[in-house]
Order: C-alpha cells, then sequence, then structure tokens
C-alpha cells in the first residue's frame, strides 16, 4: 500500500471519530428537591440567552419541554445533551389549570425553580445565571421555591 493511501485511510478514520466525538450525548441527571404539592411539572431547558429570557413562553423557544406528574418529595429525571450551555426552568401546576398562577401582589403561588437554583431581583434570573455548561455525565439539583 502506497503512503498517500495509507495516510488518506488514516485521515479518514481520524474524521470518523472526531464525528463521533461531536455527536455525543451525556447523561444529565436532574433531582428536583423540595416538592411540596403534587402536580403537573413543566420543565423547559434552553440553550441561549434569547429565548430563555424571553416572555414568550413558546415550546418552539425550548430546546426541550416536558410535562410530567410529580408528588410531594423529590422528582428524578434524565436527558442526554450534547456539549454545550444549558439553563432550566421549572414550575409545578399543583391545581392542573396549565398556567403559573400569580397572588393579587403578584408573588408565586405556585412552586418554582432554576438551574443553579439561580433567584431574580424582582423576577427570573437571566440565562446567564441559570446557565450551566455539559460537558461529561453529570447531576444538578434543583430546588423548588
Amino acid at each position: 500500500m502506497s503512503f498517500l493511501k495509507i495516510f488518506l485511510l488514516l485521515f479518514v478514520i481520524n474524521l470518523k471519530s472526531q464525528s463521533e466525538i461531536s455527536n455525543q450525548k451525556f447523561k444529565l441527571e436532574i433531582e428536583i428537591q423540595n416538592i411540596k404539592n403534587d402536580g403537573d411539572m413543566y420543565f423547559a431547558l434552553y440553550d441561549n440567552d434569547e429565548n430563555f429570557n424571553s416572555p414568550n413562553e413558546s415550546t418552539d423557544l425550548m430546546l426541550l419541554a416536558i410535562k410530567e406528574k410529580v408528588f410531594v418529595n423529590n422528582h428524578r429525571m434524565n436527558i442526554f445533551l450534547a456539549k454545550g450551555n444549558y439553563a432550566i426552568k421549572i414550575y409545578i401546576d399543583k391545581n392542573y389549570n396549565e398556567k403559573f398562577d400569580f397572588n393579587f401582589f403578584g408573588f408565586p403561588k405556585e412552586q418554582y425553580g432554576f438551574s443553579n437554583n439561580a433567584t431574580g431581583i424582582l423576577g427570573p434570573p437571566d440565562f446567564k445565571a441559570s446557565s450551566f455548561q455539559v460537558k461529561n455525565d453529570s447531576i444538578i439539583n434543583i430546588k423548588m421555591k
């Protein structure tokens, strides 16, 4: 086999392995803690600040949207993600009306949480405060407020 053929073969093998690395998914285990009421959990995963910070709550802006029944105590879920920067928003709809309810003064009546357990001043935190990096299998905890 000529040197050129060996070089080309090694080049193709290297390209294939680089492609497999870039397509690699990592397991993200999410533990949601301090759930005080049974309800429907609305989970939203974002991969950019524009969509995360948007007042538009359309699932079209979310990288991943999950609705799941949860019960008092803790809840675990696993998702698989490519290497990148992400942020999570969660709320628990305890009265099953499919919306996040506020009281007369504008304070939340239902539990909510953000990745990094981020909090905002007079509103939700931004993407920067809530974002985390995925670069290997990992576990994150979100404590519901």
